[in-house]
C-alpha cells in the first residue's frame, strides 16, 4: 500500500504524504517486532520462573523426605540420649539394627545390680 502511495506521487507529480505514511508504516512494523520479541522474552522469563518453582519444589519435598528419614532412625522418645558419633552408628540407627542402651539394663550406669545410683554415689545401705 505505501509502494502504491508512493507511485501515485511519482506519477502525478505532487505530495500525498507517502513520505510520512512510509516512516508511520517503519515505526509500526519496529512495534510490532518488538511487541512480538518482548512477548518471547517475557514468556521466557515466565517459563524459568516456573521452572525455577517447580526445582524449588521438588528440592523442598526432597529435604522433607530426607528429614522423615532420618526421624524415622531416631531412638524411641524414652530411650536414654546418647549422641551418635560416626556415620556408621547412624547407618544402624537408620536401619533399627542399633543397640539402644536403657537405664535398667546397666550400659549406662555400670553393673546391674550393683547397687549404684546413675550420678555414681552408692546409694545401697
Amino acid at each position: 500500500m505505501i509502494q502504491a502511495i508512493l507511485e501515485m506521487e511519482t506519477h502525478y507529480g505532487t505530495d500525498l504524504n507517502g513520505t510520512s505514511a512510509r516512516t508511520a508504516w517503519f515505526v509500526l512494523l519496529a512495534a510490532q517486532i518488538a511487541g512480538t520479541l518482548g512477548g518471547l522474552l517475557l514468556d521466557a522469563l515466565a517459563l524459568m520462573a516456573l521452572i525455577a518453582l517447580l526445582v524449588g519444589i521438588i528440592w523442598f519435598l526432597a529435604a522433607l523426605w530426607k528429614c522423615a528419614g532420618l526421624y524415622d532412625g531416631l531412638p524411641p522418645k524414652d530411650a536414654a540420649w546418647k549422641p551418635v558419633r560416626d556415620r556408621e552408628e547412624r547407618d544402624r540407627h537408620a536401619k533399627g539394627t542399633a543397640h539402644v542402651p536403657h537405664p535398667g539394663d546397666g550400659a549406662l550406669y555400670g553393673r546391674q545390680g550393683a547397687g549404684l545410683h546413675p550420678r555414681g554415689a552408692d546409694r545401697s545401705v
